[in-house]
């Protein structure tokens, strides 16, 4: 199998694990104009699109270099293939822990603070889902970095800081 076909459907299956990590419910708090609102619309498309397994969307709101953070080794990922091998990490976490059935909802973003050229937005979220037969349960944030660009706001980092949890999924 020739290298593109192969790395076409590992992304087909991190699309479909992003989407059952993050079938969000709600929407962002409004904002009534101006920088605020441009940073809420690019943070709720990317959820959003996540949400949806819309990749080719998601990936429009994001920089090509940007970082993630999240629970799972390696914990962090930058650069130009870092949505990729986050999707990559995401799919083995859910793999080795026996994740399944994961729905997200989100809160209204409890922090938005712009300038003209970057923003920070946190984003309130409850994951439930099964792990190996039990009941999951987490809460935490996510959190935001944007730049603004000439295509307008573009996430450039993303972080997942977990509050709470009733067991550990490792």
């Amino acid at each position: 199998m020739n290298r593109e076909l192969h790395m076409s459907r590992k992304l087909i299956v991190a699309v479909a694990l992003v989407a059952a990590m993050f079938p969000l419910v709600g929407t962002a708090a409004d904002a009534d104009s101006g920088p605020q609102a441009a940073v809420l619309a690019t943070v709720d498309a990317a959820l959003d699109a996540a949400g949806s397994g819309d990749i080719k969307t998601m990936r429009t709101e994001y920089l090509p270099n940007c970082s993630f953070v999240d629970e799972f080794a390696p914990y962090r990922w930058s650069g130009p293939d870092s949505m990729d091998a986050y999707f990559a990490s995401a799919a083995q976490m859910y793999k080795q822990t026996g994740m399944t059935g994961t729905k997200v909802s989100r809160g209204s973003p409890k922090f938005v603070y712009t300038t003209s050229t970057s923003a920070y937005v946190v984003v309130p979220l409850k994951v439930q889902a099964t792990v190996k037969g039990k009941p999951y349960r987490a809460s935490g944030t996510l959190v935001f970095a944007l730049q603004h660009t000439d295509a307008g706001w573009k996430i450039a980092m993303q972080t997942w800081a977990k509050a709470t949890e009733n067991i550990s999924p490792n």
